[in-house]
């Protein structure tokens, strides 16, 4: 799945066999948690992006609308633990463990919502360059994919942000595949 998600390609096998509940939070977010559960579900949200959009070669505003409300439900569980996680240096309360964790984490998130607003930025390129690809559309569907297109640059650069504040902590090992 991980190879499929990073290609923005179909899975070839499935499993949606899933214990973890995509709305379950932990009772006290002041102690350490586990960043394994936001980690499967973000990507289960990532499969559903694979598979809605790259599988099918088809995205519409209906289906970005669907899976950006599932990330925004995400984000509202766990974006500010994870942010306040990776903000705080690896010491002896807090394993690097954690604070890396939190930082791939995040940045799946981030690479979800550009997975998910790729087609929209390129569709505002090729607008932009002036080869016009409309066919058809009111005008709040073109502002629609204009906000779509921005969150795929407004996710780019919170990845980075994110990524820039584990190095300059010291705190990211020399390998991280997920996030390369």
């Amino acid at each position: 799945m991980l190879i499929s998600t990073i290609l923005g390609r179909p899975p070839s096998t499935s499993d949606v066999d899933c214990t973890v509940k995509y709305s379950a939070v932990e009772q006290n977010r002041h102690t350490s948690f586990h960043a394994l559960d936001p980690s499967v579900q973000i990507f289960m949200i990532i499969e559903r992006v694979v598979v809605e959009v790259y599988s099918r070669k088809r995205i519409s505003i209906r289906i970005a609308d669907y899976v950006s409300r599932q990330l925004r439900g995400w984000a509202s569980n766990w974006l500010q633990v994870l942010t306040d996680t990776i903000a705080q240096p690896a010491t002896g309360s807090l394993a690097r463990s954690e604070v890396v964790g939190s930082c791939s984490t995040l940045c799946s998130y981030y690479y979800g919502i550009m997975l998910l607003t790729r087609p929209f930025l390129i569709y505002e390129i090729y607008e932009h360059l002036g080869a016009s690809l409309r066919g058809g559309g009111s005008q709040s569907d073109h502002q629609e994919k204009r906000k779509y297109a921005d969150a795929a640059l407004d996710a780019a650069a919170s990845f980075i942000e994110s990524l820039q504040i584990v190095l300059h902590s010291k705190t990211m090992p020399q390998r991280m595949p997920l996030v390369v």
